[in-house]
């Protein structure tokens, strides 16, 4: 197209490839349904306004930049929005098309023994991580604020202070429990969509399988976008799609229809992109831990409106302002996405498992899973702290843990962020669990000293993480992430349920869970496709546990 200043008075819709056809139309939602005409915009036929947009190529989507600065446009008559959506709403988009007819059509037969099995795991480990963070300033906040909204027709449970309070509430602080330490599952973190699904499920005393099954749905297509469009966060914006993944989950508990589940998706998706700077670099705030809740929260809210008949915009993906406009570039989703790991990646085509099922857990909290954190014993017998002269770690990536803004942790949500800070700590205490995070810890003299010793380089050439210590004879002892239980890209090695077992021990026994409480915990979340009503779950287990001070 021509330069801004050259565009001509009159928009006219072509088949022709150098203009805009009537596809593009299509696409941004401008002059949907309409047929091209050489002299204007007719009306179309069925067929014409039900032609999937991915009839046009990647190259012939229309960036928002051709749109700016063309004035003096004309628009005929001849549209006819014939979508038969609530509220004279138009058609879908293609993407959320795709998406909604997928989790429509998701149902409980997904649920096999291996998947529940695998499921039973990661829900110990979430409400594991969820007692971790339990008594935390951010929080205790949270509860607070949930205490001034008491639950209506609606109620669930924000865990450990027995506070009835609508769901999106109670997704939103127990959310933030669950990721406080930075403790579950890597990477992605989508474990921190569940408790939002489990608020909803006590709401409408959804049976276990149900909630399962919604939490299936919400990894499906957190990884059916999350492997479309990989490279969202370049443009500042993180982990985008914890909304719409939770919106699904939460909309297929809700029974609600295909034309309310596409404005769920939408109301999850167009008012909130969050940006990245919330555990970026600097100092943190309590919204590192709690960016993902707050996503849940505004997605639960979403599918409630959805429900009650609100709508949202028809094509928030492909609609010119859309996200394909704004954020990501066009792309091409394909649900179920058979992808896992982290970062998430097409699965071998040998492997049949659900995303759900390819999680990395931690084995330490911390950023990244704490790299290296298994080799501190060798490098406590190498040198000790006062022995050493200096600490030169390498990564290929200086990422959300490394930057200068680390050096000083005054709160747990840059500590467990902070690489400095855990290095130190495991070298003087030769390992890293919840007690390197209490105000006590931060200011810990000797862990600081050993601070003042590190240099972080950034070397993108690396594989993964580099650790050398240099002691004052001049004797020096280097390692790497793939010595330290991790694999030459710096990602964990499998897990196994034993691990996981004596991580949530751990967590327990840290918390002053009794061991009578712990296995009820983990006997509930394990089989909790057996249980008939998730309200009974959540009250049996979760309800209280641990001490707390009044809020």
């Amino acid at each position: 197209m021509a330069k801004t200043s050259e565009e001509p008075k009159k928009i006219v819709a072509s088949e022709s490839s150098g203009g805009l056809n009537r596809r593009d139309l299509m696409k941004f939602g401008i002059y949907t349904g309409a047929a091209v005409a050489s002299n204007g915009i007719g009306v179309a036929s069925a067929a014409q306004q039900n032609q999937s947009p991915y009839a046009a190529s990647a190259k012939q989507f229309v960036p928002m930049s051709r749109w700016k600065g063309v004035t003096g446009r004309t628009a005929t008559a001849g549209y006819v929005n014939d979508s038969g959506r609530a509220y004279g709403n138009g058609p879908m988009d293609e993407t959320s098309r795709r998406i909604v007819e997928w989790v429509s059509g998701a149902s409980e037969s997904l649920l096999t023994d291996e998947v529940v099995h695998d499921m039973g795991w990661m829900l110990v480990d979430t409400i594991g991580c969820a007692i971790a963070g339990f008594e935390s300033n951010s929080i205790r906040i949270g509860a607070k604020v949930a205490r001034i909204y008491p639950a209506g027709p609606l109620k669930s449970t924000v865990w450990g202070y027995d506070i009835s309070t609508p769901p999106d509430l109670a997704g939103f602080v127990n959310g933030s429990m669950v990721r406080h330490n930075d403790f579950n599952d890597n990477g992605a973190h989508a474990s921190d969509i569940v408790p939002g699904i489990l608020a909803v499920a006590e709401a409408l005393h959804s049976t276990g399988r149900q909630a399962l099954l919604a939490m299936i749905i919400s990894w499906e297509v957190y990884g059916a976008l999350q492997l479309a469009a990989p490279n969202y966060p370049k443009n500042g914006i993180d982990n985008l799609y914890v909304g719409p993944a939770c919106a699904m989950a939460v909309g297929k508990l809700m029974g609600l229809n295909n034309d309310q589940l596409a404005n769920a998706l939408s109301l999850s998706l167009v008012p909130h992109l969050p940006m990245r700077i919330d555990h970026a670099y600097g100092p943190n705030s309590m919204s590192k831990g709690n960016h993902d809740a707050e996503m849940v929260r505004c997605a639960i809210f979403g599918a409630i409106c959805a429900r009650e008949g609100m709508t949202g915009p028809a094509q928030p993906f492909e609609g010119m302002g859309g996200l394909w406009d704004v954020v990501t570039g066009p792309f091409d989703l394909k649900i179920p996405s058979h992808a896992g790991g982290n970062p998430m990646h097409k699965l071998d085509d040998s492997d049949h498992r659900l995303v759900v099922q390819a999680l990395e857990y931690k084995r330490f909290p911390g950023n990244g899973g704490a790299p290296i954190m298994s080799l501190m014993p060798d490098f406590q017998n190498f040198a000790k702290p006062e022995d050493i002269e200096s600490v030169l770690i390498e990564v290929n990536s200086f990422g959300d843990g490394s930057d200068p803004g680390k050096f000083d942790p005054r709160n747990e949500e840059t500590a467990d962020h902070s690489t400095p800070y855990y290095i130190a700590w495991a070298l003087v205490h030769g390992d890293l669990f919840l007690d390197a995070y209490t105000q006590e810890s931060l200011m810990n003299p000797e862990v600081r000293a050993l601070m003042k010793k590190i240099t972080i380089h950034e070397d993108p050439t690396l594989h993964g993480f580099k650790l050398t210590v240099r002691r004052k004879d001049g004797q020096e002892m280097t390692r790497t992430a793939s010595e330290g239980g991790q694999d030459v890209g710096g990602r964990p090695t499998p897990i196994d349920t034993e691990e996981l077992k004596k991580k949530f021990d751990r967590i327990c026994a840290y918390k002053g869970i009794t061991t009578e409480h712990r296995e009820r915990i983990r006997k509930t979340w394990y089989d909790l496709g057996a249980i008939k009503d998730t309200a009974e779950a959540i009250h049996t287990t979760l309800v209280h546990f641990g001490a707390f001070k009044p809020l």
